[in-house]
């Protein structure tokens, strides 16, 4: 794919993510903050009540929505 500044990329939908889930990632993250698995946790600083993401694995969504629009690229060693 030949991709140009300006290119749209198409809305691309992910489910939502559990807060267990995320625990296990902070786990897998060594990152101990509460935020990304326990709501009151987020809530006592007055950030909603919405668990919040890890910013690596919100890297990986980011990665996913642009291999769906553009394909992965063959790599050769």
């Amino acid at each position: 794919m030949n991709v140009q500044a300006g290119d749209v990329i198409p809305e691309w939908v992910m489910e939502s993510v559990s807060a267990e889930r995320m625990k296990t990632m902070a786990a897998i993250l060594r990152d101990p903050n509460p935020v990304h698995w326990d709501r009151r946790a987020v809530a006592q600083r007055g950030l909603g009540e919405r668990v919040i993401n890890q910013g690596p694995l919100g890297v990986s969504y980011m990665v996913n929505m642009l291999h769906a629009w553009a394909g992965e690229k063959d790599r050769k060693s």
